[in-house]
């Protein structure tokens, strides 16, 4: 308890007047449901009419759905064929979910962490404390059970429905969704205890009566228990908005899961109101979470997936029922996918850099978790894009429903795929900088550590590169391990140790806060040189001021030859210091030092040799974890640099070559 109020304490100094004001107003009002259903109340409770008034179908049209279907049949049978495997195994109860099978057969324990074996009381959402679902003193993840009551797998089973024509998983769909209302009244439970997780419930519920919509199962679903669960979501998610004084992709969740709820329940009396408010919210906090360059300012790749599918998903479903978003709001959509493009690797998929939990709005396809190239399809038909249409791998499953949901239009007949032109590119607001040659890639990091600085989903990666030759990932990010499982665990993936940097005295460049949601904070970055042109960057952090260093620079440029890029590192100031590089090798690469350079290689392909000059360095090869997936460690090899106590400056220079 003295933890939390010495931590609210400090948290409150930091947020203007007004949004505290709002929160307390809020607080009282939690308080006063709380109340309520201590004494037998029901506060988010509803009852809709059992006359259905949607004057049309939100989403899905049966043209649309049935043109999707076509496509996938003639261009990529193998996708239908992975989704009724993958129903296959939800029908026989079993589901992976982040890197974690769940049991689905009854009885279900919505509350359960198989992992850890950890249980989560059953209680009214407003006597949770963070500070118990975090829960430091057990080795548990949250994630698992919030994971389970999103309930993503129910579109699965609805398109499995359709695309087989057999009823049973339709039937499945249903008895699921109940089995969630009977076990997990409103309000109750840890899938409610947050806005966001009721939100995409929400989602994925629509979207499944949506798909069904039109069968002869539709009533299976879509009856009265579907609306009332429906509108008991709306309720709850408006009067427990996740907004701060700036914003992440809890409160776009919510805005958009209340856009979704509002447009489908006409009925409802405060349909309206959810409406308004997430169009008008949605729109400034387009504006207001990413910046001018497309860059979302979570500090995340992987959550800038998410809320790019957010803001998607919103534009989706208003340009579906006529309504115009502000012409701001469709830029800044363009400019997101512009960044995806633009990050993307020569093998298709994503640099892991800041946290990722996997997380999506719906996901029925079955592209691996780190392959971003479907949103560059959607965003072509959605944009008129060509130019992303060639970064893009065709039209997935995910791409075509949610194009399909765009009634009276076709899939565009976009140009075959071709190779997309090598281009390097930079964000400046965002602060990630992409250099590219032929099928040499390098990605720089020189940006805030999230919202702003403040901390959010971002690492102690400032500076930190991501590097791959001839189409290959070399150098990569280590990753997110989990949220809650371990702090010790979590804290090694945002350390500076776990990216591709130097480190002084075995200093973070930012604090990192063990309080409540362990993150970095705010580390001062500067750009000196960006040249795309010539694809040279320079940058500087000052993030070890506090040890007598001046600043922290490096300079990436591609090199002649063989030699793919040059890193320079130039540390100045003051006093002797013990510096550390670490660099972290890709899955499946094997180091050996030989003399003054490191040959790694892989079972198939050329080597690659690391030479460095400058600074003498003792060089250890040690094998580490790294996490593709949320919760999921792979073994890799870590390079690991010193030179021990030397005065500043020091400079040290790295060339990575194709042998």
């Amino acid at each position: 308890m003295v933890s939390d109020l010495l931590h609210l304490a400090r948290e409150t100094r930091r947020r203007p007047f007004s949004f505290l004001l709002r929160k307390l107003r809020d607080r009282l009002f939690a308080k006063a449901r709380s109340v309520l259903e201590a004494v037998g109340g029901r506060p988010y409770a509803t009852q809709l009419s059992s006359t259905r008034q949607r004057s049309q179908i939100l989403i899905l049209g049966t043209r649309g759905l049935d043109r999707a279907l076509t496509h996938l049949r003639q261009n990529r049978p193998q996708a239908l064929d992975n989704l009724l495997r993958q129903a296959e195994r939800i029908m026989g109860g079993q589901s992976k979910l982040l890197s974690v099978d769940v049991d689905l057969r009854p009885p279900i324990d919505w509350h359960y962490d198989p992992a850890s074996g950890r249980r989560w009381p059953f209680r009214f959402h407003t006597r949770y404390r963070y500070a118990d679902i975090l829960d430091w003193e057990h080795p548990s993840d949250i994630k698992v059970p919030w994971e389970m009551s999103r309930l993503q797998y129910l579109p699965v089973l609805a398109l499995a429905a359709r695309v087989s024509g057999e009823e049973r998983f339709a039937g499945r769909a249903a008895e699921l969704m109940k089995d969630f209302r009977r076990n997990n009244p409103v309000g109750y439970g840890v899938g409610w205890a947050i806005g966001m997780e009721a939100s995409l419930r929400a989602i994925s519920l629509i979207w499944t009566a949506e798909i069904l919509s039109g069968t002869a199962w539709e009533d299976r679903f879509d009856g009265p228990e579907l609306r009332n669960l429906l509108a008991e979501h709306g309720r709850f998610i408006y009067r427990n908005l996740e907004y701060s004084d700036i914003s992440g992709n809890h409160y776009t969740s919510c805005l958009v899961g209340l856009l979704y709820l509002g447009l489908y329940l006409p009925e409802e009396r405060e349909s309206s109101k959810w409406v308004r408010l997430a169009q008008r919210e949605l729109e400034g906090e387009i504006v207001r979470q990413v910046y001018p360059d497309g860059v979302c300012h979570e500090g995340s790749i992987p959550y800038h997936r998410l809320v790019l599918e957010l803001f998607l998903h919103a534009a989706v479903v208003c340009r579906r029922r006529g309504i115009e978003l502000e012409d701001k709001y469709l830029e800044r959509l363009e400019r997101m996918f512009e960044f995806v493009a633009a990050y993307s690797k020569p093998d298709g998929l994503v640099p892991v850099w800041g946290d990722a939990d996997d997380g999506r709005v719906l996901s029925v396809g079955h592209q691996p978790i780190n392959d971003h190239r479907y949103l560059l399809g959607i965003g072509a038909a959605f944009c008129g894009r060509a130019d992303l249409w060639a970064h893009a791998d065709g039209l997935s499953l995910d791409a075509l429903i949610l194009i399909g949901a765009l009634e009276g239009e076709t899939i565009r007949k976009l140009p075959p795929t071709t190779a997309p032109k090598t281009k390097s590119k930079g964000f400046e607001q965002g602060g990630f900088y992409v250099i590219r040659r032929k099928d040499d890639y390098c990605m720089i990091d020189c940006g805030d550590v999230g919202l702003k600085g403040r901390g959010g989903h971002g690492h102690n990666d400032a500076l930190s590169v991501e590097v791959s030759v001839g189409g290959r990932d070399l150098l990569v990010d280590s990753g997110c391990s989990s949220y809650t499982r371990s702090i010790d665990e979590r804290l090694r993936c945002i350390a500076a140790s776990a990216h591709n940097v130097a480190i002084v005295d075995q200093t973070e460049p930012a604090p990192l806060s063990r309080q409540r949601f362990p993150h970095a904070t705010a580390c001062p970055v500067q750009v000196l040189l960006w040249d795309a042109a010539s694809r040279v960057f320079v940058g500087r952090h000052f993030g070890f001021a506090s040890l007598g260093v001046d600043y922290y620079e490096r300079r990436v440029e591609t090199g002649r030859r063989n030699v793919a890029f040059v890193i320079s590192d130039r540390i100045a100031g003051k006093g002797s210091h013990e510096v550390h590089w670490h660099f972290q090798l890709a899955a499946g690469w094997e180091a050996e030092l030989r003399g003054e350079e490191i040959r790694c290689a892989r079972a198939t392909g050329p080597e690659v040799r690391l030479r460095w000059s400058g600074a003498t360095l003792s060089w250890s090869i040690r094998e580490n974890a790294r996490y593709p997936q949320y919760g999921n460690p792979q073994k890799h090899c870590r390079l690991r640099a010193s030179t021990g106590q030397m005065p500043l400056p020091l400079y040290a220079r790295f060339e990575i070559e194709a042998l």
